[in-house]
């Protein structure tokens, strides 16, 4: 999933900075999802595939029209959708306790984070 964090009294800085990375090509985001059971599923969007440019969005969700004192995140989604099947044939794709999953991009870095239940993750 890609987002867009605007901080306050930042937004200017931050829609110049994303229009830059929209302009020199963010291109390929890969995900990876690593499973204790040896499960491993791949798969990538390419940002220039995004119906709309991401700094246009950021300008139309912050302005006169739209204030947000604490900032906001704008999430854009993503342009993959597992379809590969998990444990059943015909089932489909679950996350499971355990799974690892990787968001990457040269870019911008790499997140990685392990599935867990909300009352076992630590707090923010």
């Amino acid at each position: 999933m890609i987002c867009v964090s605007i901080g306050r009294g930042r937004h200017r800085e931050m829609i110049a900075e994303h229009k830059y990375l929209a302009e020199q090509g963010v291109g390929l985001i890969e995900l990876r999802v690593e499973g204790e059971d040896g499960f491993v599923l791949n798969g990538a969007s390419n940002m220039s595939k995004i119906s709309r440019d991401p700094a246009d969005l950021v300008r139309q969700m912050i302005g006169s029209h739209h204030q947000y004192p604490d900032g906001a995140v704008l999430f854009l989604g993503t342009l993959f959708a597992p379809v590969q099947d998990r444990g059943e044939p015909g089932k489909g794709f679950t996350h499971q306790l355990g799974d690892v999953v990787t968001v990457a991009s040269p870019q911008l870095g790499v997140l990685a984070n392990r599935m867990t239940t909300s009352d076992k993750a630590p707090p923010w």
